[in-house]
């Protein structure tokens, strides 16, 4: 209280440099096929190829499904809506291929039926028969949409020839930023 009554504050503040980092993807999930695969996924592994580590798995037209990543919405990292990109290496080794190695995020509601289903396909890539290559793509994610849902992610393979997989990874970003 200054004379006469009179109320005041006094207010210092400092200037700090701008935050100019910029937000990168998180990785919270990466299955490199190496360990914890149940007994079925260990009959598909090879150790004729691998992206990295020792062994990869092995798609046929008897075993179109990769093994699957799968959670509840609410299980996602951070607290809001998210950038989900979802990535996986593949070897398609013959350039007679006609089939498509599709990777598949789908979300679905808490009775199974699907809410939401992107996917990525080799055939809309530049990929080189015989090379390692990355499929991926990303998409915004809301966690509470549907309620109580559940987000997956895998490779489907609808060729009749093989192909390999390695290293399914899923990361995120907070989005809003």
């Amino acid at each position: 209280t200054v004379i006469g009554g009179e109320r005041y504050k006094l207010a210092i503040f400092m200037k700090a440099p701008r935050d100019t980092t910029k937000l990168v993807y998180k990785q919270f999930y990466f299955n490199d096929f190496e360990s914890n695969l149940t007994e079925d996924q260990m009959k598909h592994v090879s150790t004729a190829e691998s992206y990295s580590g020792k062994q990869s798995i092995l798609m046929t037209s008897e075993y179109i499904y990769s093994p699957t990543v799968e959670d509840k919405l609410k299980n996602l990292p951070g607290i809001s809506d998210i950038s989900l990109r979802a990535s996986v290496r593949i070897l398609i080794p013959s350039s007679d291929e006609k089939g498509e190695a599709i990777l598949v995020v789908e979300v679905d509601d808490e009775n199974g039926k699907v809410f939401k289903y992107n996917v990525a396909k080799s055939t809309e890539t530049n990929y080189k028969p015989g090379d390692w290559f990355e499929l991926s793509f990303i998409d915004a994610v809301n966690r509470n949409t549907p309620v109580n849902g559940t987000y997956k992610a895998y490779v489907w393979y609808t060729g009749k020839d093989k192909i390999y997989i390695d290293d399914l990874k899923l990361e995120w970003m907070p989005m809003g930023y």
